[in-house]
Formats: C-alpha cells, structure tokens, sequence
C-alpha cells in the first residue's frame, strides 16, 4: 500500500480472504451443464431492527417481479408475497399450507418469481430467518424450518405462474438447475436458518443463466423462506420505488360466455358460531345435491358441506390429498331441475371464528384457478362427462384464477361473480366447479343469492334438441300471446311446468311471444 503523505498513520491493514466452506454442511447436485457453487458466506445483511432491510436485487416487488406459491400458511404473517418484499425476518416469511404438520399430496410444495422480462441469473440467495429479532412473533431469532432440500429451477417461459408445469425444458416450463441440501449433520459453524447466497452459471464459460423466472422447491412443506434473493447488489433498495400492483385476479371465458366481478368481498360474513349463508337456488334445503370427485374427510371437510347453509372452515370441502391423491378435484351441484343462473358465488372461510376446529379464520388454501361449467342433462353428478353441448354433459363457461392478496382482495373471504350466455343467464341443471390443487377449500357454494331486495322475474329462451324451452325466476305466472297489437290480449300457458317446453305445433304457426306476470 502506497500512501501520498509521510504524515498518514495507520494503525491496523486487515486481508479478508474468502470464508473457508464448512465441510459437511451443504451438498450440491448440480444437472448437466450447470454450475452452483458456495463460498461459505452466511448472514450477509443481517439486521437485527424491526425492518430488516434485503439489499437491492432483481427479485424485488418494486422492480417489478411477482411472487407465486404453491400454497400459503397464512395466519397473517407466512405469505407468498413476502419472498419478495425486501423484509428478512420470520414475520415477513413464507411457509407453505402444511407448516402445521398436514399430509403432503401429490403437489410439491414451492415459491417463485415471474420477472416479467428475461433475467440473467447470476446467484441466488435464500434464508429462513436473516432479521428482526426486534419485535418478530417469534421473540428473537427463529432457528427452525431450514433442514432440507432445495430444489433451484428455472423457466424462459412467458409469465411463469404456479401452474407452469415442470418439463426439464425451459422453453416449454420448469428446468432444474441444481439441488442443494442443508445436511442435519451440518458442523456448528454452518447456520442453516441464516441468509446464504450462491453463484450459478452454465456452459463452459459458467455464463449466467437467462431466466424469465425461477422457482424453488422445499422438500418439505415445514420449511421456511423469508426473503429469496436474485443478483443481489451491496446497494439499499430504492424506497421511492412504488411496485406494481399486478391484479388480484384473472377472468377467462370461453366464447359468448362473461364472468363479471364488480369488487364484492366478504358480503354476509358473519362471526358466529353458525354463520348462515343467505337463500340461494344452491341450497339443499331448495333441492340442489351436491357432489364432488372426492372428499378429505377428516370429520369435517365433506362435499356436502358446499350447499349446508353454513360458512367455516369447519363446514368446508377439500378433496383428498393423501395417498392416492385425487388428482382432478372438483365439486359441484345438481339443481334437479332448469335453473337459469345469473350469479355464482364462493370462499374458503367466510365465518364462524368462534368455535371453529382450527381457532379461527383461515386464510389458506385458496390461491387456485376456478373453472366453472354448466350442463342441462338430467340428474348432473360426478360421473357426468365433459362434452361440446351441454345436453351431453359439461361444457366450460370460464375460469377465474385468484393470483395475489391485496388490501382490496382477500382470497379466502367470500366472491360473488355474475355470469351470463349472449347477456342472457346460463339455464343449467347443474354446475361444478374445478380447482387445480387438491388441497383448496370451499365453504360455499351459492348459486343466485337473494339479496334481499324486490327483483323483478327474469325470462330465459334456449333451443335444446331441436326444440324451445322458456324457464323464469321467481313467483310467476307464464303468459302467451301470437300478437303485441292493440287489443291483443295475453292468456296463461295452460301448462305452468318451469321450464316450460314450447309445443312442436306452436313453433310452425308464426310468432309467439311470451311474457311473465307476478302472481
């Protein structure tokens, strides 16, 4: 070391050479072609103060990227978005839904980041618990939850989400990079549940690894991740920086079909211990059977729980995720007869925090895509097939998929969603809805809920086997009519059967107009 003054003093020259790697502690596989490698760093940026700062790193929320799980613990504080909300601590962690011991299914449990752009990876850095032992629920430090396997992919897939499926093929969905294993032998030196961050190349010049995301899969569902890291720089995050607010939700149809939600949320939540659900054409006490692919079981989570009348979780459904899983779950309801539905509405907890079997309100298990379908065959149920026309068996109205919690969307609490054919109500004899993942819950499900204001009756028309059928809601009587002229005059269909088969001779002899007309 040079210095330009004789007069310069210094009282100590310190070399830092890289941390030795304890031996024992981690293992890594790599997959061909790739390189993960460790240098004994631990605990880089750890703070102990109530807001424990990560550094600045493309991974970040307010660059731009979205946080995605396989399933959330909740409880208020375990979440998916919080890997990316650039706050170390277990408060501010994620943990998946079986952090309290539930039975694995068939799905691995997982996180990840969407970056919305390719990213050339360089290193990732994970930990479990690199901060806040200021104020954490914990009281200090957590030093569980971080033994195990952590399985490093990665996609150059357009948007990645929970459901990209796993292909060994980046182009196409999730590629592995590496494994690496915290070893429960590991020397003291080694910290699992503290902040470690390793360097990933590939090829023979170990370039850095494009990615438009990068998942990582826990080997067990215990295990905790408080902030996931990608290039990480020695620069403060930018405060000023507001993230983007990707949408809660996402809508599909199919063609004629419209799935509307207007922000409804938590309407008719209740607290008590029996938190009744409003009248519906859903309801078994109206005559809907509902039926599903499976059920957990339990002693609590049954099918005919979605149309008791009652929300909860301990009056929910959830298919049966222990061995053998069942790997398409769905439930759904038979009307026994032509319904025309305007409105179908779900949650997974919208009551009941008094006695409930878990303690309280439960805001996992419900990050999934919904899809819903319709048919008019007679007597819908489990067994009835997927088809083109409803006559035949199911036919898909949409799907809605709920992507992140917010302060206007809270997943678990109860959505009404308005649905409609051509503007017109969807006449079924049955609808069902599918979930992706066999451990989301459903309390409820309500079909045209009253809302307790005068409503006028509503007339539907379809054309089913070559014929028409007119069905009508509420307390009305069907009226005819071959002419709106003056001095016509409007007669009651001789039969009052809803939904009413328009007569064969009827059709051929001109028009016909009908009309209803409140008794």
């Amino acid at each position: 070391m040079k210095v330009s003054n004789a007069s310069i003093a210094i009282d100590e020259l310190e070399v830092n050479p890289l941390l030795p790697v304890p031996g024992g502690a981690v293992d890594i596989y790599e997959e061909e072609d790739f390189k993960v490698t460790w240098n004994g760093n631990q605990g880089d940026f750890f703070d102990a103060s109530t807001l424990a700062n990560a550094p600045k790193n493309a991974a970040l929320a307010n660059e731009g990227t979205v946080a995605f799980g396989s399933s959330e613990l909740g409880l208020g504080i375990h979440l998916i978005r919080h890997v990316n909300d650039g706050l170390y601590g277990n408060s501010k962690s994620w943990i998946s839904s079986l952090g309290l011991g539930g039975v694995p299914g068939e799905q691995d449990e997982f996180v990840g980041l969407s970056f919305g752009k390719v990213v050339p990876v360089s290193s990732i850095a994970w930990g479990r618990d690199n901060g806040n032992t200021a104020t954490d629920a914990c009281g200090g430090t957590c030093k569980d939850r971080s033994i195990g396997i952590y399985t490093i992919q990665y996609t150059l897939t357009e948007n990645p989400d929970e459901i990209t499926e796993e292909t060994d093929d980046a182009e196409t969905g999730w590629q592995t990079i590496a494994y690496v294993e915290y070893l429960p032998t590991a020397p003291q030196e080694f910290i699992p549940y503290l902040r470690h961050e390793f360097k990933v190349g590939s090829g023979d010049e170990e370039a850095p690894v494009e990615a438009t995301g990068i998942r990582i899969i826990v080997s067990s569902g215990m295990i905790a991740i408080d902030e996931l890291e990608v290039n990480p720089t020695d620069e403060q995050q930018d405060g000023q920086i507001e993230p983007e607010k990707p949408a809660d939700l996402a809508i599909e149809t199919g063609e004629g079909f419209e799935i509307i939600w207007d922000g409804n949320e938590g309407d008719f939540y209740s607290d008590a211990a029996l938190a009744e659900v409003p009248n519906n054409d859903g309801l078994a006490e109206n005559g809907a059977v509902a039926f599903g692919s499976s059920e957990l079981d339990f002693g609590v989570h049954y099918i005919d729980n979605i149309n008791d009348g009652f929300y909860g979780n301990s009056k929910s459904w959830i298919a049966k995720f222990t061995d053998p899983a069942d790997v398409k779950p769905f439930v759904g309801l038979n009307f026994g007869k032509i319904v025309p539905v305007s409105s179908i509405a779900w949650g997974r907890d919208n009551g009941n925090n008094t006695d409930d079997c878990c303690g309280g309100q439960l805001r996992d298990r419900s990050f999934d895509v919904y899809h819903l379908d319709y048919t008019t065959v007679e007597e819908p149920d489990a067994d009835t097939p997927e088809a083109d026309d409803p006559i035949d068996g199911w036919v898909a109205i949409g799907s809605v998929k709920f992507k992140t919690a917010s302060d206007t969307f809270s997943p678990w609490l109860r959505h009404r969603f308005d649905v409609s054919l051509n503007n017109q109500p969807i006449s079924a004899t049955g609808i069902r809805i599918r979930v992706n993942s066999n451990q989301t819950a459903i309390d409820e499900i309500e079909v045209n809920t009253e809302t307790g204001q005068d409503s006028e009756s509503q007339l539907t028309i379809t054309l089913e086997n070559d014929g028409l059928v007119i069905s009508w809601t509420g307390d009305a009587i069907l009226e005819s009519n071959d002419s709106l002229g003056l001095g016509s005059k409007w007669g009651d269909v001789t039969d009052q059967s809803n939904p009413y088969t328009v007569p064969s001779e009827a059709t051929g002899t001109g028009a016909m107009y009908y009309r209803t007309k409140s008794e």
